[in-house]
């Protein structure tokens, strides 16, 4: 038995007034790794099933709004669709900019090392705190190197 997978045509929108048309088994996955690795907020505004490769003809219909492979600028016909597609697929519809987003593991994991980074900076850029550093790695050394008094023969 063999199982088909359905792939869907997304349509992903950057805050920086882009979109992408593309093609994923799971559409908001993408957008989470956009979000992950983007510097620029993305949402998942439309998906649908793809049939008879409507991927490809809308990449040929938006030629002329091509900013970069499957990135199109929101303007002309682009934006008309747009404003025709938001919504389509999504039963929950479109995510409002400002609502958080469920961290995926991944995020947590990089935001926890990024504010442990921020400490530590703030620790180190600290002349108190290097000070003391200093005379306890000293002290530390002094004892490591000063041999233990041995003990008496009985």
């Amino acid at each position: 038995m063999s199982f088909v997978r359905t792939v869907y045509v997304y349509v992903i929108e950057a805050r920086n007034g882009v979109i992408k048309i593309g093609r994923s088994e799971c559409p908001a996955m993408r957008v989470k790794l956009f979000d992950l690795y983007s510097p620029v907020k993305t949402r998942l505004i439309a998906m649908w099933p793809d049939i008879m490769q409507a991927e490809a003809e809308l990449h040929r219909r938006f030629h002329a709004q091509r900013l970069h492979a499957e990135w199109f600028l929101i303007e002309g016909p682009v934006a008309d669709f747009v404003n025709e597609v938001r919504g389509c697929g999504l039963p929950e519809g479109v995510a409002d900019w400002n609502l958080p987003t469920v961290e995926s593991r991944e995020e947590k994991r990089i935001r926890k090392n990024l504010a442990q980074s921020e400490r530590m900076k703030a620790i180190w850029a600290n002349p108190e705190w290097r000070e003391n550093n200093r005379q306890l790695r000293e002290s530390y050394k002094r004892r490591r190197s000063t041999p233990a008094p041995r003990k008496a023969a009985s």
